[in-house]
């Protein structure tokens, strides 16, 4: 297997991945117990904290990393006359693929522009309710965040729509924004990771107590999960993957009150942090990753449908990581002028 980089400044990430927790295997607290004879991966990953571009760093390498430091990374790429890591993902409009049978709320994507033209939440489809009561609610705040991505001027949160108008001002015109519908009673989350049609690692992430409220307790902090959840998880996760046909994808699921279970979010493999995994799935993830990052010259032809790596294999337009506008004026020129040349160092 090709080495996998791990770019995180925060050691419990890279501790998830080449320490995998054992208190994560005991029953209701994240990873199922490690088989007996599991197989290890021999090669470790190596690590970068992201201060500085990579400069050894080739298109195709196995690579885990936030979505800002690859932006900055292939502008730097880029300047130079490199190839660019191209990476898979889900559809940018993953929420009305999913639609209300996966997703248990109705949650829509809308550009900044469309949406600072609105003039109801309910008007642009999403209902007006109260999240504890059956009924028209004028002051609904459901949630707003990038679709695909994070910027820290615009963090996930419940807004009205004055609010969310107010802070989309300063966003580019073709930012893909996520409005959904408030889910009223989620007791537990959990992290299923999803390759070619099968869960491959799965484990609680963290528990609202009470439920539908702020206060979480995450798998690291000792929460304890409900072991018969794990099942329902993975086989909605697999279905979600499975209707977006995307190879690789870490799919959040919650659970209400009810044991009924939904999809929060579904995210790029790459950039999604482990969780208890047992060892095995944690070899299996990082195998995984090396698989999202496609070994394609830039100067492959490309179609509306996709295109056809060097190994035949056909990818779709839509599954191919495209970065928020927004992300890219935040992160884009942050290496361009860096003059130190940082490499992977094994730790």
């Amino acid at each position: 297997m090709t080495d996998c980089t791990i770019v995180c400044q925060q050691d419990w990430i890279w501790d998830a991945f080449t320490v995998p927790s054992d208190a994560g295997m005991t029953p209701g607290n994240g990873a199922p117990a490690e088989p007996s004879g599991a197989m290890r991966n021999p090669r470790k990953p190596r690590r970068s904290l992201g201060l500085w571009p990579i400069d050894d760093l080739r298109n195709g390498d196995a690579l885990w990393a936030p979505p800002a430091f690859l932006i900055a990374q292939n502008a730097r790429m880029r300047s130079r006359g490199l190839d660019p890591m191209l990476m898979l993902a889900p559809p940018q409009r993953w929420p009305g693929i999913l639609g209300m049978s996966l997703m248990g709320r109705t949650a829509i994507t809308a550009r900044a522009s469309t949406i600072l033209q609105w003039v109801s939440y309910r008007e642009a489809g999403i209902p007006e309710r109260d999240p504890h009561r059956d009924s028209v609610n004028a002051g609904a705040r459901p949630w707003s965040q990038l679709a695909n991505g994070r910027v820290d001027t615009f963090p996930a949160a419940q807004r009205s729509l004055e609010d969310l108008q107010s802070a989309l001002v300063q966003a580019p015109a073709d930012s893909l924004i996520l409005v959904s519908e408030h889910v009223a009673d989620i007791t537990e989350e959990w992290m299923v990771a999803v390759h070619d049609g099968h869960a491959i690692a799965s484990s609680g992430y963290c528990v609202h107590d009470p439920s539908d409220s702020r206060s979480v307790l995450s798998v690291f902090d000792g929460a304890r999960f409900a072991n018969e959840h794990r099942m329902p998880a993975e086989e909605l996760a697999v279905r979600a993957a499975s209707r977006m046909t995307v190879r690789s994808t870490v799919l959040n699921i919650a659970f209400r009150m009810d044991s009924s279970a939904l999809v929060l979010e579904a995210l790029p493999m790459w950039c999604t942090p482990p969780y208890a995994y047992s060892r095995s799935q944690t070899d299996q993830l990082l195998m995984s990753i090396s698989g999202c990052s496609l070994r394609v010259p830039a100067s492959t032809a490309r179609s509306a449908d996709g295109l056809v790596t060097p190994d035949n294999q056909q990818v779709e337009e839509s599954h191919l990581y495209r970065p928020d506008p927004w992300m890219e004026e935040r992160f884009g020129a942050r290496f361009i002028h860096e003059s130190h040349h940082g490499g992977n160092s094994p730790e």
